[in-house]
């Protein structure tokens, strides 16, 4: 999404009680400093969002791997015991 869409995009009253202009175009240099300061925040934000995600994931894949060496291990274990007895 373009900056100018999403400040296009939101309500009327957010941007009128901010006393922002309700179109980007007639923002101030300042103002759309700030909108674009925002935006490029939220945006970096959304971006390391999907990447805690995609660790989450990828951690979760990895314990699952891990619990099966553990529980195989656990069996190699238990079949080398009955053959020692």
């Amino acid at each position: 999404m373009k900056i100018e869409e999403f400040y296009n995009a939101l309500p009327w009253q957010v941007k009128e009680n901010a006393k922002f202009p309700l179109n980007y175009a007639t923002l101030t240099s300042e103002q759309e400093l700030l909108v674009e300061s925002l935006f490029d925040y939220e945006r970096e934000n959304s971006k390391q969002q999907v990447r805690v995600n995609d660790i989450i994931s990828d951690t979760t894949i990895i314990a699952a791997e891990v619990q099966e060496v553990a529980d195989s291990i656990k069996e190699l274990q238990s079949s080398l015991e009955k053959v020692v007895k």
